[in-house]
């Protein structure tokens, strides 16, 4: 049995999903590991900005990630450096979050050792 004329069926069907951009970058140990040292290692590769571990001190109040990531990101900038990546590096350099802030988020024992405005 044929569908009415006029129903979906003679509808063009467009994709659901958009087709993979190839130029885009891959999540990937080599990608992880190049990004890494260029965070925690600027001044070999001829970047002014501060190491990752630098830029943070020990607190003893806890700092939601996602701050601690931004703050860290507007230091950066205008360079690229995509958030994911910044998360899983900030986990091999600091290891895991290691307490919640006063909203209940995840973060560490950290500041920024400048404050941002």
């Amino acid at each position: 049995m044929q569908p009415a004329s006029g129903s979906d069926w003679d509808r063009p069907r467009v994709p659901v999903f958009k087709p993979l951009n190839h130029n885009k970058m891959q999540l990937n140990e080599q990608t992880i590991a190049a990004y890494k040292t260029l965070i925690t290692e600027p001044a070999k590769h001829g970047l002014t900005i501060t190491p990752l571990e630098e830029f943070f001190v020990k607190s003893d109040v806890v700092t939601a990630k996602h701050i601690l990531a931004k703050n860290y990101m507007d230091h950066v900038a205008p360079r690229d450096l995509p958030k994911v990546i910044l998360y899983i590096i900030m986990d091999q350099v600091f290891g895991i979050c290691d307490g919640k802030d006063a909203e209940g988020l995840l973060g560490y024992h950290l500041t920024p050792k400048t404050p941002t405005v």
